[in-house]
């Protein structure tokens, strides 16, 4: 039996993909084969960002580099601690 729907093109099984006919694809997503050839997919350059190291600014102290390539990636340290604040009044 060929199933038909508006916009697909007929398939003969149900275990075949129903694909979209070249007309009903939207303008966006419409591109030749050549320009799919030199894509390079999103996921794939969003993946060699995250596993590019990041570079440290050139004044980090040394401590806190050495404490930062031990460390795990759920923590994060600030490489420019503020001061504690002082507490003037008893019981704040």
């Amino acid at each position: 039996m060929i199933h038909s729907r508006p916009g697909y093109a007929p398939r003969t099984s149900d275990q075949q993909i129903a694909k979209l006919n070249e007309d009903m694809i939207p303008a966006i997503n419409r591109k030749s084969v050549e320009e799919q050839a030199k894509e390079v997919p999103k996921l794939d350059l969003s993946h060699r960002k995250l596993k590019k190291p990041p570079t440290p600014a050139p004044d980090v102290p040394a401590d806190v580099l050495s404490a930062a390539e031990h460390a795990g990636p759920e923590l994060i340290l600030n490489p420019e601690p503020s001061p504690t604040p002082q507490v003037l009044q008893p019981g704040k």
